[in-house]
């Protein structure tokens, strides 16, 4: 981990984030929604934000937004970056209608939150489990794991041997319910129903689905009762219901040429594994990954960030600062009355017109090491 500064962190209230934002210019399309009723300008902010310095939540270029969950702890971190800086800062809503400011964040403070938090620095090794499901492939598998926990855990208070007989379809439909509706996140379910976007509603329709789904792909086998339990290639998995569970959901989005990008993948941490879930055409890559191997995919996105963040437009950097330290919102230095399409040019911090991702095809950035887009290491 490189060394980086000093964090320095104040809590605002409603009305002093909106404060800030008034103060800070007209919002972009990434900023952070912060509005209050009356005069926002009024509010008092603490002392020591160098207003300079956090210029960037204005209209940033690229933002971050982690959000962890786990039995003992439920954190968030949304961080906004751009206008030539390596340093994010952070803008994270919390309960109660206040917010925490913090600056300067580097990505390896992302890396060390979601290290603690899952366990990334453990021996967690990968098993040969991968494969892609449906929404309800994955909702029928939360669901499956869950019945599978709970009947171990009924014999164990009876004191009767572990129930080798797999689990009936409506106890895998009435577990993912449960999950769902609790957000308990002790149960894979709403871990599963808590950092993944687009699952689809538990139902009798969709928990039938989804299990033929898991069939289909040789995790789920049906025994001559009717009953599900893991097939041979996932045993090794389902023989680990207990270890402890957590998740993160990790969303970039990217604002290039007024278009917005967003990357969003999951990290889950259960069955005897850590878990990449990203979506992809409506389904869902699932795999099993080491402990290692999921910091070095961490480290491919942030790395990303840092270089999308340092290549932006410097010379508005320079107006925000100025106009800001002169008390002037930045974005009235000068109005933009026609919008223009930039032509890809040449030089540092510009889009090449002869180097392109192999990851995703998109056009390279001069000068970096990782696709800013996907992340990828460029050629």
């Amino acid at each position: 981990m490189t060394p980086h500064s000093q964090v320095r962190n104040w809590t605002l209230n409603t009305a002093q984030a909106a404060a800030l934002m008034v103060r800070l210019g007209e919002p972009g399309p990434l900023a952070p929604l912060c509005t209050v009723a009356g005069d926002e300008r009024a509010a008092a902010l603490p002392g020591g934000i160098d207003e300079a310095a956090v210029a960037c939540l204005a209209s940033p270029s690229i933002s971050l937004r982690i959000k962890i969950v786990s039995a003992s702890n439920g954190r968030e971190l949304h961080a906004y970056g751009g206008h030539g800086s390596r340093h994010l800062v952070g803008f994270t809503a919390m309960e109660e209608s206040r917010y925490n400011l913090s600056y300067p964040l580097d990505p390896d403070h992302a890396t060390a939150l979601l290290t603690t938090s899952l366990g990334l620095d453990q021996d967690i090794g990968e098993l040969t489990v991968s494969t892609q499901l449906s929404g309800a492939g994955l909702v029928s598998l939360g669901g499956l794991v869950d019945a599978l926990r709970q009947r171990d855990l009924e014999n164990l208070l009876a004191r009767l041997p572990r129930h080798e007989g797999g689990v009936t379809e409506e106890e895998v439909y009435l577990r993912a319910l449960d999950g769902t509706v609790s957000a308990d996140a002790r149960w894979t379910s709403a871990l599963l129903a808590s950092v993944v976007d687009d699952l689809p509603d538990v139902g009798e329709k969709e928990i039938t689905g989804g299990l033929r789904a898991l069939q289909g792909v040789g995790w789920a086998t049906p025994s001559r009762g009717g009953n599900w339990g893991p097939s041979a290639i996932f045993s090794t998995a389902a023989s680990h219901l207990q270890l402890p569970l957590a998740g993160a959901k990790v969303s970039v989005s990217r604002l290039t040429d007024g278009r917005i990008s967003t990357t969003s993948f999951a990290l889950l941490r259960m069955l005897g594994s850590m878990w990449l879930c990203h979506p992809k055409a409506g389904n869902f890559d699932f795999a099993s990954v080491s402990a290692k191997s999921a910091l070095a995919h961490l480290t491919r996105i942030f790395e990303g960030i840092a270089a999308f963040a340092s290549t932006a437009d410097k010379g508005r950097a320079a107006v925000a600062k100025d106009t800001v330290q002169r008390g002037i919102a930045p974005n009235a230095a000068k109005p933009q009355t026609e919008h223009t399409t930039p032509q890809p040019r040449t030089g540092a911090g510009r889009v090449s017109t002869d180097r392109f991702c192999t990851g995703c095809g998109k056009p390279l950035v001069v000068g970096v090491r990782f696709c800013s887009h996907c992340g990828k290491a460029a050629a």
